[in-house]
Protein backbone atom coordinates (compact mmCIF):
# COMPACT_ATOMS: atom_id res chain seq x y z
CA UNK A 1 0.00 0.00 0.00
CA UNK A 2 2.75 2.23 0.79
CA UNK A 3 5.09 1.87 -2.44
CA UNK A 4 7.87 0.97 -0.16
CA UNK A 5 10.31 -2.58 -0.17
CA UNK A 6 12.83 -3.64 2.51
CA UNK A 7 15.58 -5.56 1.61
CA UNK A 8 15.29 -4.95 -2.01
CA UNK A 9 17.20 -6.59 -4.70
CA UNK A 10 17.55 -6.37 -8.81
CA UNK A 11 19.59 -9.33 -10.80
CA UNK A 12 20.08 -8.20 -14.31
CA UNK A 13 20.70 -10.76 -16.25
CA UNK A 14 22.71 -11.03 -19.45
CA UNK A 15 20.23 -13.18 -21.68
CA UNK A 16 22.70 -14.55 -23.92
CA UNK A 17 25.01 -15.65 -21.48
CA UNK A 18 22.54 -16.43 -18.76
CA UNK A 19 24.86 -15.42 -16.62
CA UNK A 20 24.92 -11.73 -13.91
CA UNK A 21 25.39 -8.36 -15.34
CA UNK A 22 24.43 -6.25 -12.84
CA UNK A 23 22.89 -6.56 -8.71
CA UNK A 24 21.88 -3.66 -7.33
CA UNK A 25 20.90 -4.02 -3.27
CA UNK A 26 19.28 -1.21 -1.41
CA UNK A 27 18.06 -1.28 2.05
CA UNK A 28 14.99 0.43 1.93
CA UNK A 29 12.96 1.43 -1.96
CA UNK A 30 10.53 3.85 -1.92
CA UNK A 31 8.29 4.95 -5.24
CA UNK A 32 8.55 8.51 -5.05
CA UNK A 33 5.90 9.95 -7.69
CA UNK A 34 7.48 12.91 -8.83
CA UNK A 35 10.18 11.47 -10.29
CA UNK A 36 8.03 8.71 -11.22
CA UNK A 37 11.27 6.20 -10.14
CA UNK A 38 12.17 4.01 -7.74
CA UNK A 39 14.30 6.22 -4.98
CA UNK A 40 17.09 3.25 -3.44
CA UNK A 41 18.77 4.08 0.20
CA UNK A 42 21.71 2.98 1.98
CA UNK A 43 22.86 0.11 -0.72
CA UNK A 44 25.11 -0.80 -3.44
CA UNK A 45 25.63 -1.98 -6.85
CA UNK A 46 27.48 -4.58 -8.10
CA UNK A 47 28.63 -4.66 -12.22
CA UNK A 48 29.87 -7.80 -14.13
CA UNK A 49 31.71 -8.55 -17.24
CA UNK A 50 32.01 -12.04 -17.98
CA UNK A 51 30.81 -13.50 -14.59
CA UNK A 52 33.47 -11.72 -13.12
CA UNK A 53 33.50 -8.34 -10.79
CA UNK A 54 34.20 -5.51 -13.13
CA UNK A 55 33.11 -2.22 -10.60
CA UNK A 56 31.40 -2.19 -7.20
CA UNK A 57 30.13 1.27 -6.13
CA UNK A 58 27.74 1.91 -2.40
CA UNK A 59 25.54 5.15 -2.22
CA UNK A 60 23.10 6.71 0.32
CA UNK A 61 20.45 7.55 -1.85
CA UNK A 62 20.40 6.38 -5.65
CA UNK A 63 18.04 6.46 -8.59
CA UNK A 64 18.52 3.86 -11.34
CA UNK A 65 16.77 3.83 -14.82
CA UNK A 66 17.16 0.39 -15.88
CA UNK A 67 14.23 -0.44 -12.98
CA UNK A 68 11.16 1.02 -15.03
CA UNK A 69 8.90 -1.33 -13.16
CA UNK A 70 5.91 0.98 -11.89
CA UNK A 71 4.07 -0.01 -8.61
CA UNK A 72 1.50 -1.72 -10.09
CA UNK A 73 3.86 -4.41 -11.66
CA UNK A 74 4.42 -5.46 -8.06
CA UNK A 75 1.35 -5.39 -6.72
CA UNK A 76 -1.14 -8.43 -6.82
CA UNK A 77 -4.74 -7.78 -6.44
CA UNK A 78 -6.14 -9.30 -3.54
CA UNK A 79 -9.15 -11.25 -3.60
CA UNK A 80 -11.17 -13.25 -0.69
CA UNK A 81 -11.23 -16.86 -1.19
CA UNK A 82 -15.41 -17.06 -0.94
CA UNK A 83 -16.13 -14.89 -3.33
CA UNK A 84 -14.12 -16.83 -6.39
CA UNK A 85 -15.66 -20.16 -7.20
CA UNK A 86 -13.29 -23.24 -7.48
CA UNK A 87 -12.20 -22.40 -10.88
CA UNK A 88 -11.14 -19.25 -10.66
CA UNK A 89 -9.46 -19.91 -7.07
CA UNK A 90 -7.74 -22.77 -8.84
CA UNK A 91 -6.31 -20.38 -11.16
CA UNK A 92 -5.61 -17.81 -8.30
CA UNK A 93 -3.89 -20.02 -6.60
CA UNK A 94 -1.60 -21.10 -9.75
CA UNK A 95 -0.74 -17.53 -10.19
CA UNK A 96 0.64 -17.34 -6.51
CA UNK A 97 2.39 -20.31 -6.65
CA UNK A 98 4.01 -19.74 -9.92
CA UNK A 99 4.96 -15.93 -8.31
CA UNK A 100 6.73 -17.85 -5.09
CA UNK A 101 3.90 -17.21 -2.58
CA UNK A 102 2.61 -19.40 0.18
CA UNK A 103 -1.11 -20.95 -1.17
CA UNK A 104 -1.67 -23.58 1.77
CA UNK A 105 -4.49 -21.31 3.23
CA UNK A 106 -5.86 -20.74 0.01
CA UNK A 107 -5.91 -24.68 -0.84
CA UNK A 108 -7.53 -25.78 2.24
CA UNK A 109 -10.53 -23.29 1.13
CA UNK A 110 -10.28 -24.55 -2.27
CA UNK A 111 -10.94 -28.43 -1.20
CA UNK A 112 -13.81 -26.83 1.10
CA UNK A 113 -15.72 -25.44 -1.56
CA UNK A 114 -16.22 -29.04 -2.60
CA UNK A 115 -16.35 -30.84 0.83
CA UNK A 116 -18.70 -28.18 2.22
CA UNK A 117 -21.95 -28.93 0.28
CA UNK A 118 -21.09 -33.14 0.58
CA UNK A 119 -21.88 -32.18 4.34
CA UNK A 120 -25.87 -32.59 3.72
CA UNK A 121 -25.35 -35.77 2.72
CA UNK A 122 -23.13 -36.55 5.84
CA UNK A 123 -25.63 -34.65 8.05
CA UNK A 124 -28.66 -36.91 6.41
CA UNK A 125 -26.41 -39.96 7.48
CA UNK A 126 -25.82 -38.89 10.94
CA UNK A 127 -29.78 -37.93 11.24
CA UNK A 128 -31.00 -40.91 9.95
CA UNK A 129 -30.45 -43.82 12.71
CA UNK A 130 -31.12 -40.52 15.19
CA UNK A 131 -34.56 -40.23 13.17
CA UNK A 132 -35.83 -43.55 14.46
CA UNK A 133 -35.32 -43.51 18.13
CA UNK A 134 -36.62 -40.23 18.23
CA UNK A 135 -40.04 -41.52 19.75
CA UNK A 136 -38.24 -42.10 22.91
CA UNK A 137 -36.37 -38.67 23.49
CA UNK A 138 -39.31 -36.66 22.08
CA UNK A 139 -39.06 -33.51 19.50
CA UNK A 140 -37.11 -31.68 22.58
CA UNK A 141 -34.16 -34.24 22.09
CA UNK A 142 -34.32 -33.90 17.76
CA UNK A 143 -34.02 -30.56 18.08
CA UNK A 144 -31.07 -30.35 20.78
CA UNK A 145 -29.68 -33.16 18.56
CA UNK A 146 -29.47 -30.67 15.45
CA UNK A 147 -28.35 -27.86 17.04
CA UNK A 148 -25.27 -29.84 18.96
CA UNK A 149 -24.80 -31.37 15.49
CA UNK A 150 -24.77 -28.08 13.61
CA UNK A 151 -22.38 -26.73 16.39
CA UNK A 152 -20.07 -29.63 16.65
CA UNK A 153 -19.38 -29.61 12.87
CA UNK A 154 -18.60 -26.11 12.89
CA UNK A 155 -15.98 -26.59 15.73
CA UNK A 156 -14.51 -29.44 14.04
CA UNK A 157 -14.40 -27.54 10.68
CA UNK A 158 -12.65 -24.57 12.28
CA UNK A 159 -10.11 -26.87 14.05
CA UNK A 160 -9.05 -28.85 10.71
CA UNK A 161 -9.11 -25.55 9.09
CA UNK A 162 -6.92 -23.68 11.21
CA UNK A 163 -4.60 -27.02 11.10
CA UNK A 164 -4.15 -26.64 7.38
CA UNK A 165 -4.28 -22.89 7.63
CA UNK A 166 -0.82 -23.32 9.88
CA UNK A 167 0.35 -26.51 7.81
CA UNK A 168 0.02 -28.85 10.37
CA UNK A 169 -2.37 -31.52 8.27
CA UNK A 170 -2.45 -31.64 4.24
CA UNK A 171 -4.65 -29.53 2.40
CA UNK A 172 -7.24 -32.10 1.18
CA UNK A 173 -7.50 -33.79 4.48
CA UNK A 174 -7.76 -29.94 6.02
CA UNK A 175 -10.52 -29.35 3.82
CA UNK A 176 -12.51 -32.72 3.88
CA UNK A 177 -11.24 -34.14 7.40
CA UNK A 178 -14.58 -32.77 9.24
CA UNK A 179 -16.86 -34.95 6.57
CA UNK A 180 -14.79 -37.67 6.62
CA UNK A 181 -15.37 -37.70 10.60
CA UNK A 182 -19.01 -37.00 10.80
CA UNK A 183 -19.43 -39.60 7.76
CA UNK A 184 -17.81 -42.22 9.82
CA UNK A 185 -19.67 -41.62 12.78
CA UNK A 186 -22.78 -41.46 10.85
CA UNK A 187 -21.63 -45.20 9.22
CA UNK A 188 -20.69 -46.38 12.94
CA UNK A 189 -24.58 -44.86 13.82
CA UNK A 190 -26.16 -47.01 10.86
CA UNK A 191 -24.10 -49.88 12.03
CA UNK A 192 -25.68 -49.72 15.62
CA UNK A 193 -29.07 -49.16 15.19
CA UNK A 194 -30.96 -51.72 17.22
CA UNK A 195 -33.76 -53.29 15.35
Amino acid sequence: RQNLFGEFSVLELAPERFALRRRIYARRVHWEADLQAWVFEDGWRHEFERDRPAAFESFTVATFPQVTERPEYFKKEVVESDQMNFRQLGRYIADLRQGGFEVGRLRVQWHKKFAFPLMVVVMVLLAYPFGLTVGKRGAVGGVAFGMTLGIGYWVVSALFEALGNIQLLPALLAGWGPDLVFALAGVYALLHIQT
